[in-house]
This record gives structure tokens, C-alpha cells and sequence, in this order.
């Protein structure tokens, strides 16, 4: 607690998981990232809240190493697990750049103002972040970085393009037809968390090329916003995290973080968990009747699992 407390997070440490779970979960994350598979809980694709739908991506987040720690750290109290996201970088893929979550998970990042969370206490961690390593990761293979402290500091944020924002990722690199595209853009699978639907519009699909069609896609992408970290000065707080398979580390989404190119010829898959204390209101828009989160996906099926 007091590492953490100073850090703004711990870790790595074994997960104690057998091998050939953390493979399974590895196989499974992309399998569904390679192959857009459909939420069930969602109704389109999406890397979220996996753990609701399959039993071993949640046998990973109740294990007692993570557990006892985060419980430690929220000073006892019952923990609400409200939140999961699968991460796939490919080979040669790009990284994330620098970012924290100051707020209220309200999707800020992409220009929302939705909160998901409402803590009692706002002076107090009210949301932990758990990462888990599904593969070897290595200096190589897109690492996390945090810079140590940094929780304790707000950085300037600006709006920007979405195309040159932290999180972005060429959606067109492995489209290889025209009616491919145009079927992601109508379900809103080309670029996860954005309504894509009015991208097609104006436009004729039937004597459009596929190149054209790309080339006006990104134009119109161009008006869509996220936000971007201005440029600051780590001041030798930079710590670069290479972790086994099966292990994980715990942070607050406020520590300054980002994870570093992949250069090597096969993914990066890693999974992470948010988790709050259980006094916190999770999605407190709902019982207004309002059902679209900050990512811009319909929660109505979405439930918290209280772990104690």
C-alpha cells in the first residue's frame, strides 16, 4: 500500500494460474480481436467486458494475488469488478501513447461526457486498473511504461483529430475489399467505440473504388475527435514493465502510462480489469434510463461482479 501509494502502482507479480489457462485466454483474445467476433453482450464487436460471457477471462481477475491487494489498497472495503478490455497489438504494430484517466471514465478521450463511475469518496483511490500479460513480454513486444508519480499530477490534455490521437490505429490496413469496408462501417467495426454509420453517407458505394472509398473514409474521419497528452518531461520517472505470462500489475488509471511499439513478427495480447470499491455507483446514468456509455456502447446487459 505504501508502494503504491507513492508509485501510483505495484507489480509484476504471478498470477499462480496454471499455463495452460493464461494460453487459452491468449488464443481466445485473438480470436476475437483477428476475427471482430460479436459481443453477445454488446450486439456488435467489441474488446469489452469479456469476462461477463466467458468464465476463465474471469477466473483470472478473482484470483486471490489480485484480490487482497487491491482490497488492501481501497482500505478493506468490498471490490465492484466493473470493467475488462482486451489488447491485441499485432506484429510491427504502433503503441499507445502517454495518457491518464483523470475523471470519471466518462469517455473523455473520444469528446463524451458520460460518467461511468460515482464514488462516495473523491478523495480517496476510487478505481484501480489490473493488467495481465498473456504472452511473454518483452522489451521487444510493446511493453508498458509508467512514469512513477505521476498519479499525483494532471496532465494537459488538447483535442485533436482522432487519427492523430494515442489511441488510434490504421483501420484500413487489412481491408482487403470494398465490401468488407462497407460492412464495418455500417456495424462500427472499423474503429472501435465510434458510430461510423454516417461515414457512407453522400457516398455511391456501387462505382466507388475501394482505394476512393478508403481515401474519403479517412477525410470525413478527420472530423471525429480524441484527445492526445500535450508533451511534458518524464524527469527519470520512466520504468519500463517486461513481464511473464500470467503476470500482471496494479495501477491507477491516473499514473501516466503507455505501452511501446511491437517489433516483433507475433501479437502482444494483454487483458486488463478495472475495479472499484462496492459503495461505488457504477454507470449512474442507467437508472435514468440512459443506456449508452462513454465508449458508445448500449449497457443495458452490463452487470458489475462484486469480489470480496
Amino acid at each position: 500500500v505504501v508502494t503504491f501509494s507513492k508509485n501510483g502502482w505495484i507489480g509484476p507479480f504471478d498470477l499462480g494460474m496454471e499455463s495452460n489457462i493464461i494460453d487459452s485466454c491468449c488464443f481466445r483474445s485473438e480470436e476475437i480481436v483477428e476475427k471482430k467476433l460479436v459481443s453477445p453482450l454488446y450486439s456488435k464487436h467489441s474488446v469489452r467486458d469479456w469476462h461477463l460471457i466467458e468464465n476463465n477471462y474471469l477466473d483470472l481477475f478473482k484470483q486471490e494475488q489480485i484480490v487482497h491487494r487491491v482490497k488492501s489498497i481501497f482500505n478493506g472495503e468490498n471490490i465492484k469488478l466493473w470493467r475488462s478490455k482486451i489488447f491485441v497489438t499485432p506484429k510491427n504494430g504502433r503503441g499507445i501513447g502517454w495518457h491518464q484517466e483523470w475523471g470519471h471514465f466518462n469517455g473523455e478521450e473520444i469528446g463524451n461526457n458520460i460518467p461511468a463511475l460515482k464514488p462516495l469518496n473523491f478523495d480517496v483511490s476510487w478505481n484501480l486498473s489490473v493488467w495481465v500479460a498473456l504472452n511473454d513480454i518483452t522489451i521487444e513486444r510493446s511493453p508498458m511504461q509508467f512514469l512513477t508519480g505521476s498519479h499525483k499530477h494532471r496532465y494537459e490534455i488538447k483535442m485533436v483529430p482522432m487519427c492523430d490521437s494515442a489511441f488510434f490505429v490504421n483501420p484500413f490496413d487489412k481491408i482487403e475489399s470494398k465490401d468488407e469496408l462497407v460492412q464495418q462501417i455500417k456495424e462500427s467495426t472499423i474503429l472501435l467505440d465510434i458510430n461510423t454509420t454516417t461515414l457512407l453517407d453522400g457516398i455511391e458505394q456501387k462505382s466507388i473504388s475501394l482505394d476512393e472509398l478508403k481515401k474519403v473514409c479517412w477525410e470525413k474521419m478527420q472530423k471525429f475527435s480524441a484527445a492526445v497528452t500535450l508533451p511534458f518531461d518524464t524527469e527519470d520517472g520512466e520504468e519500463t514493465l517486461l513481464m511473464k505470462k500470467g503476470h500482471f500489475v496494479i495501477f491507477s488509471e491516473r499514473t501516466m502510462h503507455r505501452s511501446l511499439p511491437n517489433l516483433t513478427d507475433g501479437n502482444r495480447v494483454a487483458i486488463n480489469c478495472r475495479m472499484t470499491p462496492a459503495s461505488t455507483e457504477v454507470y449512474p446514468g442507467k437508472k435514468e434510463g440512459k443506456v449508452i456509455d462513454g465508449s458508445n456502447l448500449d449497457i443495458t446487459k452490463h452487470e458489475c461482479v462484486e469480489l470480496s
